[in-house]
């Protein structure tokens, strides 16, 4: 029996003129395809992407010691916006799945697909990650650990 675990769906840089700088899509797993597939294409991504700077703006309003502003929106049952925003006025947005990763019940955490798209990640940083979790002792959690984060640990 598998688990889901959330994982990131999509990373954005909008600049400080609300023009987005960079977008990075990640694929998610998919139990009817058994595969791992993005749930949004581009377009989508970039749309609600967009939708994160009225909450931006609404919440500068306010005045908030830091640039976290932390959950932005729950856009539906599965994907979550959380924000940050530079004191240069540049603003990073994580799209959070929350069914993103599959894990095996009582098994390692990992899922064996270590990677973005297009080869964001390196051989050597799946078996880094891999490494850390068998190495972890312990039931399933939700998350990343710091052995997942930091490699070499």
């Amino acid at each position: 029996m598998s688990a889901a675990i959330p994982s990131v769906a999509c990373l954005g840089v909008i600049g400080r003129n609300n023009n987005p700088l960079h977008i990075s899509i990640f694929p998610s797993y998919d139990p009817t395809a058994n595969a791992f597939t993005p749930i949004r294409n581009p377009l989508q991504f970039s749309l609600l992407l967009s939708s994160t700077i009225d909450v931006f703006d609404l919440r500068s309003k306010t005045s908030t010691a830091s640039g976290d502003f932390g959950l932005l929106h729950a856009i539906d049952d599965r994907l979550a916006a959380y924000g940050f925003e530079t004191n240069t006025g540049v603003r990073m947005v994580c799209i959070v799945d929350m069914r993103g990763r599959r894990v095996e019940a009582g098994g390692s955490g990992v899922s064996g697909q270590g990677g973005g798209v297009a080869g964001a990640s390196t051989a050597s940083s799946t078996s880094a990650s891999a490494a850390a979790a068998r190495s972890s002792v312990g039931s399933v959690g939700a998350g990343l650990r710091d052995s997942e984060i930091k490699p070499g640990m």
